[in-house]
């Protein structure tokens, strides 16, 4: 008895190209420029200001934390897929599939092999 099986392989990693040296350049300065500008806020203030929501939180049960984090993400994401920037939550914009041609320069087929 004779098996062949055939697989298709989809390819789905994120592309991100290296940084040319100019952004990365860029990049390092902007950060510098905004940690020397940057104040941290005093502790008390922070604590107070976010009292009345872990108040609210205690009070009705919602994880309002968690609410604002899955809306914070989904709006991001929206933005990443508007911008012309660069996303970790880019894919290619194009399915790629791994085809295999005969040794001979023939017929293009699926990866196979015989079990």
């Amino acid at each position: 008895v004779r098996v062949v099986a055939s697989l298709l392989v989809e390819r789905l990693p994120q592309v991100v190209p290296a940084d040319p040296p100019w952004r990365q350049e860029y990049l390092s300065w902007s950060h510098a420029l905004k940690n020397a500008r940057r104040n941290p806020l005093p502790e008390t203030l922070a604590s107070q200001a976010l009292e009345p929501v872990a108040k609210a939180d205690r009070e009705d049960g919602l994880d309002h934390a968690r609410v604002a984090e899955v809306e914070r993400k989904a709006l991001e994401a929206i933005e990443a897929a508007e911008a012309d920037d660069r996303s970790l939550l880019k894919f290619p914009a194009e399915r790629l599939f791994l085809l295999l041609q005969d040794e001979a320069g023939g017929a293009w087929r699926l990866p196979e092999a015989e079990l």
